[in-house]
């Protein structure tokens, strides 16, 4: 059974793993093809993001870009580490928590980031009362953004649990903590 549930367990986090790639990929598509330097229709306005909300300009964009190019590189950083240390000695659980607790904790900001100029820009009114258009793909942005957060802490508190399961098979194997003993005594 142990056997079992390490290789379900391992295949759900490499799923869920493939889904946050995916899902970051997504976002940069979305935002590369719909949102990034647009051409407003039936007009000479060029908008440079379109999820750009009180903050004028590109920075938005370029950050929803540098937030999923980040997470994708730390997540190859992170695997590649621990297959060539072969598991950092043991401390392969403990680390891939804490990676996965900072790539919680970073989907989580950029997600209240986006969504909050994604809120703004789907408020912003031109002079004649048009509002910016492609409402839907900022809004996929921020969903998605949102998703890649629960991803991410589903991970974390999984390598969480697996962690602390290898601490207290530890210290009961060190600590002379194991019930075995009593019926081996004669």
């Amino acid at each position: 059974m142990g056997c079992l549930s390490s290789l379900c367990r391992k295949i759900f986090l490499g799923l869920l793993s493939l889904a946050k790639v995916a899902i970051s990929i997504a976002i940069v598509c979305i935002v590369t093809i719909h949102l990034y330097h647009v051409q407003v229709k039936n007009s000479k306005v060029r908008i440079g993001c379109l999820m750009m909300g009180s903050v004028k300009g590109d920075s938005v964009c370029e950050y929803t870009y540098a937030v999923c190019g980040l997470s994708m590189v730390l997540s190859l950083v992170t695997s590649l580490l621990l297959c060539i240390t072969c598991n950092l000695c043991g401390l392969g659980d403990w680390f891939e928590f804490g990676i996965g607790a900072v790539q919680t904790a970073w989907w989580v900001i950029a997600s209240i980031i986006i969504s909050k100029n994604v809120r703004d820009s789907n408020a912003y009114e031109f002079a004649d009362g048009s509002k910016l258009p492609k409402e839907g793909w900022r809004n996929s942005v921020a969903v998605l953004a949102w998703i890649n957060s629960g991803i991410a802490a589903v991970m974390a508190l999984i390598f969480l649990f697996q962690a602390c399961k290898c601490l207290k098979n530890a210290c009961s194997c060190c600590c002379g903590d194991d019930d075995d003993d009593k019926f081996n005594r004669v």
